[in-house]
């Protein structure tokens, strides 16, 4: 080769290590007393409490996976990247947004957003990432919450997807999708979360699923999910759900089916007190 062509290939290599070291980077954030770290494309992120490095909880985004109305999977045949799931967040690719000054509801809080694209980009996962920086609360369909600079709250929304409806071949073989099961994986100072009751709500109201995963933090799980944008409707059929794999608590999501995006927003806090959860009359 002459000297030309290898300085073109040593500057495309360059470019290429320096793109890949890019998407591969962690991200971290402080605000109010918690830190963030998100690691690389590995869809884990690190949560820690200023006050109690041992209170750290870890969150893994673990798989996503398309399934009919008896709950089997759909759209598995075929090359892997028609098809509409996966067990693995590692294998797609996802970038990581600057950190960036915000209000939820009326409350400060710091933000950074994960967004993956799946299915040869037809589809986006967008995980909104808020730590709060003040006190207050915030509104999620009837369910009202305090939070606070020990407060953490996930957005995740799903769209673009387009579901299996009885085409033959792959990747559906002619079965139709229902909705989505999400999987999150959650290890805090405990082996096991354990679920907790939160303090009673007003007569007649619900408060949302709660584990405590040690180290004084909540896991804390609305039934809502919001679907195209409509108001806020229940998940069903006893979701949220947890169960064991191995030595990973899983954390399962149902998403139904939707036409345009659907939304779902679970929170994590550390207490004591724990927040007050109620439901609100409409």
């Amino acid at each position: 080769w002459d000297q030309k062509t290898v300085l073109m290939l040593r500057t495309a290599l360059i470019c290429a290590l320096v793109v890949g070291a890019a998407m591969a980077a962690d991200k971290e954030m402080t605000a109010g007393k918690l830190a963030l770290k998100v690691m690389g494309q590995s869809g884990k992120m690190t949560i820690t409490p200023s006050d109690d490095a041992a209170g750290a909880m870890q969150i893994t985004m673990d798989y996503l996976q398309e399934v009919d109305s008896a709950g089997a999977d759909v759209g598995t045949s075929g090359p892997m990247s028609g098809k509409h799931g996966f067990n693995s967040f590692a294998t797609q690719d996802f970038t990581f947004s600057d950190i960036t000054t915000t209000t939820y509801g009326g409350v400060a809080a710091k933000k950074v957003t994960f967004e993956c694209t799946m299915r040869d980009g037809a589809a986006t996962l967008t995980v909104d990432t808020l730590i709060f920086t003040e006190n207050g609360t915030v509104v999620n369909g009837d369910e009202e919450y305090k939070v606070g600079e020990k407060s953490l709250k996930f957005n995740v929304k799903m769209s673009g997807w387009a579901f299996c409806a009885g085409e033959s071949g792959n990747p559906c073989s002619d079965a139709t999708g229902a909705g989505i099961k999400f999987g999150i994986a959650v290890k805090g100072k405990a082996d096991k979360g354990e679920a907790k009751t939160l303090r009673p709500p007003p007569a007649g109201k619900k408060n949302p699923k709660a584990f405590a995963m040690g180290g004084g933090a909540d896991f804390i799980m609305s039934t809502l999910v919001t679907i195209d944008s409509a108001a806020p409707s229940e998940m069903g059929d006893g979701y949220p759900k947890t169960s064991m794999s191995g030595s990973k608590q899983l954390f399962e999501f149902y998403l139904p089916q939707f036409t345009t995006d659907v939304s779902y927003d679970p929170v994590v806090s550390y207490s004591p007190p724990p927040p007050r959860w109620r439901r609100t009359r409409r």
